[in-house]
């Protein structure tokens, strides 16, 4: 056999075991830290709900959120951005509010509409897909362990800090977009709500 032929087959393998990997390793990761992944995916999915509403927001002025709803949503995104430690219990309980009690049916179609897209745009960005960067409104980045992989003290806001009880609140780090999201509706709602 050839060097370029041994190469290319290395080559080759290299392609076809990496993403065979990924999903071991993950599987293979410390329980704590699964289970602070879990966790901290349910925060980044409130995150991504709330920048679905301020998309409507800025979109749709026929699904506007009433005085009603904005006095709620102020409430709530007020909870949001004094949480030092934002975990994922309170994170699903802040969802099933918006969606059980604050949105109406016509508004929660439209975040649902934004929520298919946003996973249909996620599955399509995955590792082997061939497609580009995670896409959709309001997503934020999948959060990772930081300098704690490097041997370093864990990054406030990270994953292992999370998941070694430390502060973790994405939705008030202002360099997520997420945060911006939540910045942007938080204003508004107040406005709507005659807040000052």
């Amino acid at each position: 056999m050839s060097k370029i032929s041994l190469v290319l087959c290395f080559g080759l393998t290299l392609v076809v075991m990496i993403p065979l990997q990924l999903p071991a390793q993950r599987h293979s990761e410390d329980p704590a830290l699964q289970k602070a992944r879990q966790e901290t995916e349910l925060v980044l999915d409130l995150g991504r709900l709330i920048g679905f509403l301020w998309r409507m927001v800025e979109d749709r002025p026929d699904l506007e959120i009433s005085r009603e709803q904005a006095a709620q949503l102020a409430d709530l995104l007020g909870e949001i951005r004094t949480t030092s430690r934002l975990n994922g219990a309170v994170a699903r309980s802040m969802t099933a509010r918006i969606e059980n009690d604050i949105l109406n049916p016509a508004q929660l179609q439209y975040s649902d509409r934004l929520w298919i897209e946003s996973e249909q745009n996620r599955l399509a960005a995955e590792p082997g897909s061939g497609a580009g960067a995670r896409a959709g409104a309001g997503s934020g980045s999948t959060p990772g362990t930081g300098a704690a992989a490097e041997g370093g003290a864990a990054p406030a806001g990270s994953l292992a800090a999370y998941a070694a009880g430390g502060p973790y609140n994405p939705l008030i780090d202002s360099s997520r977009q997420q945060s911006q999201d939540v910045e942007a509706l938080f204003a508004y709602v107040r406005a709507r709500a005659g807040r000052r």
